[in-house]
């Protein structure tokens, strides 16, 4: 459940938000933002902490400011999965639902622009283009989602993987062709949760781009990257087809061909 564990003083804070170009606020005009900041409170979360239980009332709906969000399902059998990882910028809750069909949790320390939904949807009525913006956000995210559990259907943990780390660092480092620190926005276990795998086969795959000289991991979350290249060549297509969903169907790029390396097989 949200709580209001921060300020909803309204002056200035929209001015200086760092997600004021990104999220719904992009689109709305002076008199939008001052609806909008005065209706509006800041949520803090600690790591694990549970902004949105599933199942829970969808009293209220918010933009994530900073920090990464996992949004999980439980199914009736009880299996957890986690359907996609938000980070700033992204909306939180739903606006049609009357309960929450996922769980949201923070999966690092966040900050939440919370709202009540009620609130939300009068400034949707009042200010169209503020309509069209979210609109536009959560017709993404739910493509996202989509697209997730739909494109690693027959590819392996190491593909799996390959693809993801290929796609966060072309999207964050651009074009680069030298080494590349990357930080995993989550840990092991939420990551090999998301890839659809198990934290032990995740680990074997980190283990198998060490050996083919490809990354170099630091520690849990942090990755050296030496060859984007061959990175791109064990991803397959997947970090192509990644790179637009984790960077909001942004342009697409291409790495090159690489040879397969003999201490590097695609099959997991």
């Amino acid at each position: 459940m949200y709580d209001n564990k921060g300020s909803n003083k309204s002056a200035t804070k929209c001015d200086t938000c760092p997600v004021r170009a990104e999220g719904p606020c992009k689109a709305a005009c002076v008199a939008g933002i001052a609806r909008l900041a005065g209706g509006s409170f800041v949520s803090n979360y600690a790591k694990g902490e549970t902004i949105v239980p599933q199942g829970d009332d969808c009293l209220h709906v918010g933009i994530l400011v900073s920090g990464v969000v996992r949004v999980t399902n439980t199914t009736a059998e009880g299996r957890h999965m986690v359907v996609a990882i938000l980070e700033h910028g992204s909306m939180i809750g739903s606006l049609t639902e009357p309960r929450s069909r996922f769980a949201y949790e923070a999966a690092s320390p966040a900050v939440v622009c919370t709202m009540q939904r009620q609130t939300f949807v009068s400034i949707l009525k009042a200010f169209p283009e503020v309509s069209l913006r979210v609109l536009e956000l959560m017709h993404r995210q739910a493509e996202e989602v989509q697209e997730w559990l739909t494109l690693f259907n027959g590819r392996t943990a190491l593909e799996r993987l390959a693809g993801y780390l290929h796609a966060l660092a072309l999207g964050r480092h651009a074009e680069e062709d030298g080494v590349i620190v990357l930080d995993v926005p989550v840990g092991r276990k939420d990551l090999a949760a998301y890839l659809g795998t198990t934290p032990e086969t995740l680990s074997r795959s980190f283990q198998q781009l060490a050996r083919g000289d490809i990354l170099t991991v630091v520690n849990g979350r942090r990755v050296v990257i030496s060859n984007i290249r061959k990175l791109g060549w064990v991803a397959g297509n997947s970090g192509n087809e990644l790179l637009s969903i984790l960077h909001g169907h942004g342009e697409h790029r291409e790495a090159a061909g690489v040879a397969p390396d003999a201490t590097l097989h695609r099959a997991a």
